[in-house]
């Protein structure tokens, strides 16, 4: 009976990690309240932390059993914008081994109930499982990383890097929009692994998705523009303007390089749109170049 009562526990709980991580993607908005509903080990107390998450306990909160670290508990409440848990109910399902503390191993013929069962779901080694949640990273959350992987079936990222990067801060939504943008790009050299590390550095989305517009632009892999971007110390965005000025002008000679040259000595766009144009009006000169005889 007990078997039965934490297989179902950690099948509400997949499902659980299913549903959060479908909408982890950012820009995903949810003007409501959004209702919880989890079963975790209590991790600590002080604050009370479920799972690797904060559970706020006000005056309504209806708590029952007298939950310790090591137990598993079911929490019922409502997401707050800082992640935590405004719970309405606090129930405890299963209460530690007494005297037993939860970061050393239990002996042998008594295993940790959660760790055996996610050891049989995920087909890891029970040990493995019981070392991670030891080291503080509860039980949910290698849940969900292995969730995700399932999800997304990332070829450069395996659950335990997933989790790994969760640990250090990556959010799961993050990690959905590299997996997402390597799938769609299909270049080798830009796995989502390598999304992340450029993120991590300090390239937004936004940049990253700017890269891969202009890549179909000028018909280059995103690597291709990446490097080009960086060799000329110009913005993918100044990238992009460049190409669209090249091609409107490649009758009068422009080029990409020349765009850039350019756009490198200081030039503004106003002052490259005229030169090209004045070019258009007067004709190409072979003893002017694009730093002489303009009228800047």
């Amino acid at each position: 009976m007990r078997r039965l009562v934490f297989s179902l526990m950690v099948a509400g709980a997949l499902l659980l990690a299913m549903a959060s991580l479908a909408s982890a993607a950012p820009l995903a908005q949810d003007p409501e309240p959004e209702e919880v509903e989890f079963t975790g080990t209590v991790e600590s107390l002080d604050p009370f932390v479920v799972d690797g998450t904060t559970v706020v306990l006000d005056d309504v909160t209806q708590v029952e059993g007298n939950p310790a670290v090591g137990d598993i508990v079911e929490v019922k409440g409502t997401r707050q914008e800082d992640g935590s848990v405004l719970a309405t109910r606090v129930k405890v399902e299963a209460a530690a081994e007494e005297g037993e503390p939860v970061d050393e191993a239990r002996p042998e013929g008594s295993l940790h109930p959660m760790g055996q069962m996610l050891s049989e779901l995920m087909g890891v080694d029970y040990d493995e499982i019981m070392e991670l949640f030891r080291s503080g990273v509860g039980f949910g959350r290698i849940l969900r990383a292995w969730t995700l992987f399932q999800m997304l079936g990332s070829e450069s990222l395996d659950w335990e890097a997933l989790l790994a990067r969760h640990m250090d801060g990556q959010g799961w939504g993050e990690v959905i929009v590299a997996v997402k943008m390597a799938e769609r790009l299909g270049d080798p050299e830009l796995t989502a692994e390598a999304l992340l590390e450029l993120h991590d550095e300090g390239m937004g989305w936004g940049t990253l998705h700017q890269a891969q517009r202009a890549a179909g632009e000028l018909e280059m892999s995103m690597s291709e523009v990446l490097d080009l971007s960086e060799s000329w110390d110009v913005s993918v965005s100044d990238l992009r303007q460049a190409a669209r000025l090249a091609e409107a002008y490649a009758d009068r000679g422009a080029t990409l390089d020349s765009i850039l040259e350019m756009r490198a000595a200081g030039k503004d766009w106003g002052q490259i749109r005229r030169y090209w144009r004045g070019e258009r009006e007067r004709g190409p000169r072979s003893d002017r170049g694009p730093f002489g005889g303009g009228e800047d």
